[in-house]
């Protein structure tokens, strides 16, 4: 196995604090996939949340890399619109940048393209608006649920059950 198909399988059993050192370990690597920097700069996002208790040393470390993962992702790999979504999205959730659901349409719409800007705007249109693309977006995340894909699934789900309540529906169908 390699250090990257190692951090994904701890990663998706959740043991975020070796996960993120398999992931460092895995960006060492000279064909480390651009999955290893996307995973690992969600999970070191994730693991700064005040509701995340992994420990002061994770916390210490996620706040220092997560933004510097998505850099070395960008030397590595020149500008992917994953990438740029991500960095969009810390700034609006840790440092209330106003949204961007304009950036996001053109994101899915760029070369290297990517469904993982569709969660966000799916939750801005309350649901109305890219089903189809949260539909296979959510698939997607299910089949490997990293970090990163289980935040995405949470917000999919919260949104979609949302949307449901307002339109009237129960999750198995049934009107209210």
């Amino acid at each position: 196995m390699t250090a990257f198909s190692d951090a994904l399988e701890t990663d998706i059993a959740g043991n975020l604090p070796d996960a993120a050192h398999l992931y460092e370990q895995a960006l060492h690597d000279e064909d480390a996939p651009l999955d290893a920097y996307l995973n690992l700069a969600a999970l070191y996002w994730a693991c700064i949340d005040p509701g995340c208790s992994r420990g002061r040393s994770l916390f210490t470390k996620a706040a220092e890399r997560y933004d510097a993962v998505l850099c070395e992702a960008e030397t590595k790999y020149g500008y992917v619109p994953e990438i740029g979504f991500w960095r969009l999205y810390f700034a609006f959730t840790i440092l209330g940048e106003p949204p961007f659901e304009e950036e996001c349409k053109v994101l899915v719409t760029e070369p290297g393209r990517t469904l993982v800007p569709y969660f966000y705007i799916y939750g801005t249109s309350h649901g109305k608006q890219y089903v189809q693309q949260a539909i296979r977006l959510l698939a997607d995340c299910k089949a490997s649920p990293t970090t990163k894909n289980r935040y995405i699934i949470s917000v999919i789900e919260a949104t979609a059950s949302s949307a449901n309540v307002a339109a009237g529906i129960w999750h198995d169908n049934t009107p209210r």
